[in-house]
């Protein structure tokens, strides 16, 4: 555990100072750990007080297949960290902003913030009864935002006009009276606007990071739309900071992973996996991280042996058709997975994604552009980030591509920015981003 907060300290200098039970210094938050094993089950309680003998803050009880007592470590570390940041924000100056019982309450949302807890939903009205309590408390403003944020990305209703983003809306501004600088407000208005709101995104993401420089969540962020622009190496970069902002994170780690891998450094990406495996080791999120690599990126042999030794499932869609046409390159294998990438669109429009990096793995760009092309413009634009992945290089080799970029605003964005993709900087690149773009904005 004090390995785990140590390197949460490393990040964030001067806002704590972590001792170890054997040290005789007083503290004013002390965690306690215990844990056992029950049959094929592992168990683990996480406590904290204020101060040696002072009172319950928080505690929570974890339970795990005995299998996964690597996982379980790791949702001790992090949690532990989430609660920590949440206690020192809750005590500005060393001074209690909130009640007992509204602590409690601010707490047990981080921690299921942190858990990764996916009805964050179920997390607003907690969150507005710290608010309710202690009104003027911006982390609680901050995780509401967070929390109303992603159930609205989480949703298939985008509209401006949905009940979600209306609350959403009201709520940020309420956010603003408290800080109008605060950087969740900008990132949850950025994620209001229309996917093709390229320009717009990144100027609100721009101003949360400009608001406070450590924020994860916004670097994250930016790295997201930044790849969705094909600006590639600035979102690689914006990913690895935050990944060392947030050092416990495990779900920061697999962004960064990722963001490697979608920049066409796969080594790299299984580099930092394995580094993944020793602070965590027995981790299925960084087993899943390394399945997802080989099955998209690296060597599909990998994947199918890990799918054989009962490591992972196939858990990416069709991922077994999928991973049969990789290894063989056989037509029918090809067209197999193709047809069932197909129908899963048809039948269900989130999928489009699926569709998209099959195609461009599975080298169809002529399908992919004349698929861009003809698909609804929602769906469209929602998957320009997966088309700056290495597997749809040739995609942007062809000057038709500009065509599509033109379609879903992308053409426009580097034009009027002067921020041009990664890619127009190809040295084999058939032809001059810059005059193409051009001629069809003429």
């Amino acid at each position: 555990m004090l390995a785990q907060l140590g390197q949460l300290q490393a990040a964030k200098p001067g806002g704590l100072d972590l001792v170890g039970a054997n040290v005789g210094k007083q503290a004013s938050l002390v965690f306690e750990v215990s844990g056992l094993m029950e049959g094929r089950r592992a168990r683990a309680n996480l406590v904290l007080f204020a101060g040696r003998k002072g009172a319950l803050l928080w505690s929570k009880a974890f339970e795990r297949p005995f299998e996964q007592v690597g996982d379980l470590r790791q949702e001790l570390g992090y949690t532990a960290a989430k609660v920590l940041e949440c206690t020192v924000e809750a005590y500005p100056d060393g001074r209690p902003a909130l009640t007992s019982d509204a602590l409690k309450l601010y707490l047990n949302g981080c921690a299921e913030l942190a858990h990764g807890s996916r009805d964050t939903a179920a997390l607003v009205p907690l969150f507005r009864r710290v608010i309710a309590a202690a009104p003027q408390f911006e982390g609680a403003w901050a995780k509401l935002l967070f929390a109303e944020d992603y159930t609205y990305m989480s949703g298939l209703d985008y509209s401006a006009d949905s009940p979600l983003a209306r609350d959403l809306k009201r709520d940020i501004a309420a956010a603003r009276k408290i800080n109008p600088k605060m950087a969740q407000a900008y990132l949850a208005e950025a994620d209001l606007l229309p996917f093709n709101a390229f320009g717009q995104k990144l100027a609100l993401v721009d101003r949360a990071i400009f608001s406070d420089p450590n924020d994860a969540p916004a670097l994250a962020s930016r790295a997201g739309t930044l790849f969705a622009v094909g600006r590639v190496s600035d979102a690689l970069d914006d990913a690895r900071r935050a990944a060392e902002l947030d050092p416990v994170s495990p779900r920061a780690r697999q962004q960064y992973i990722f963001a490697l891998a979608q920049a066409g450094r796969t080594r790299a990406a299984l580099d930092e996996i394995a580094k993944a495996e020793r602070i965590w080791p027995g981790s299925s999120v960084i087993t899943g991280a390394r399945f997802a690599i080989h099955l998209r990126f690296g060597d599909p042999r990998v994947a199918w042996q890990m799918i054989q030794a009962g490591q992972t499932e196939a858990d990416w869609i069709g991922g077994e058709n999928f991973l049969k046409a990789r290894l063989s390159r056989k037509t029918e294998d090809i067209e197999r997975a193709l047809k069932y990438a197909r129908a899963l669109y048809q039948g269900e429009k989130w999928t489009f994604q699926n569709l998209v990096q099959t195609l461009s793995i599975l080298d169809r760009e002529d399908e992919l552009l004349a698929l861009l092309m003809s698909v609804p413009i929602d769906d469209a634009t929602s998957v320009t980030d997966v088309t700056f992945r290495p597997a749809a290089r040739e995609l942007w080799h062809n000057p038709k591509s500009l065509a599509y970029a033109k379609r879903v605003g992308l053409l426009q964005y580097w034009h009027s920015s002067g921020e041009w993709p990664s890619f127009c900087g190809d040295a084999d690149l058939p032809y001059d981003c810059k005059k193409e773009a051009a001629k069809l904005l003429a």
